[in-house]
C-alpha cells in the first residue's frame, strides 16, 4: 500500500498521495492512490527478464484524500480495488476482462463510456465503466509515456474496478 514519492507522477497520475508522517521506510512514504503503480513496476519487472505477454491481477487497497461523499472524518477514504494489468494486449482485451469480472459478479447494464484518464493513452481509454448506470472504474490501454518511463515495451491493457462500489450495486 506504500509508494514511493514520484511513483504516481511517473505512472502519469497526479502527485496526490497521502504523505505518511512516520513511514516505517524512508523510500515508501506515500500511501497509493491506485494500483497502477505497483503492477506497472511488476511488468517492468518481468520485462527486464524477457517475460512479456504476462497477465497481473491484484486486490488491494488504495487511499484518496476525504471527499465528503463519505463520513471518513479525518481518515483517508479506504477503497478496495480491482486492478489488472495485461501486457502484450490491448484496450479491447481490457475491456472482455471487464465483462467478464462483471458476468461473475452478476453485475446488470454494463457499459463502458469513451474518455480520458490519467495515465492511460489518450484516444485509447474510458473514464467511466458503469453497472447499471453507477461508475464504478476505468479502462483502457496504458499511455506508451508510461510504459517506456518503466521500459517496457509492449502494449498493455488495463483495468481497475472499484469493488465497494460494485458490492453495493443491485443484482
Amino acid at each position: 500500500s506504500f509508494l514511493a514519492p514520484g511513483d504516481l507522477e511517473r505512472c502519469g497520475l497526479p502527485g496526490d498521495g497521502i504523505e505518511i508522517a512516520n513511514p516505517l521506510v524512508a523510500e515508501e512514504s506515500a500511501l497509493r492512490t491506485s494500483l497502477l503503480p505497483g503492477l506497472v513496476k511488476a511488468l517492468a519487472t518481468n520485462a527486464a527478464r524477457r517475460n512479456t505477454g504476462v497477465g497481473l491481477w491484484e486486490i488491494g487497497h488504495v487511499f484518496r484524500r476525504p471527499t465528503g461523499d463519505r463520513d471518513t472524518g479525518p481518515l483517508p477514504d479506504e477503497r478496495e480495488m480491482l486492478g489488472v494489468a495485461l501486457g502484450g494486449r490491448d484496450a479491447a482485451a481490457a475491456v472482455r476482462e471487464w465483462r467478464a469480472v462483471a458476468e461473475l459478479l452478476a453485475v446488470r447494464a454494463v457499459s463502458v463510456v469513451n474518455g480520458a484518464v490519467a495515465g492511460l493513452h489518450p484516444p485509447r481509454s474510458a473514464s467511466r465503466v458503469a453497472a447499471t448506470g453507477t461508475s464504478v472504474g476505468s479502462v483502457g490501454e496504458l499511455d506508451p509515456l508510461v510504459l517506456e518511463a518503466h521500459g517496457v515495451a509492449e502494449r498493455v491493457g488495463w483495468l481497475e474496478v472499484d469493488l465497494d462500489a460494485v458490492a453495493a450495486l443491485p443484482r
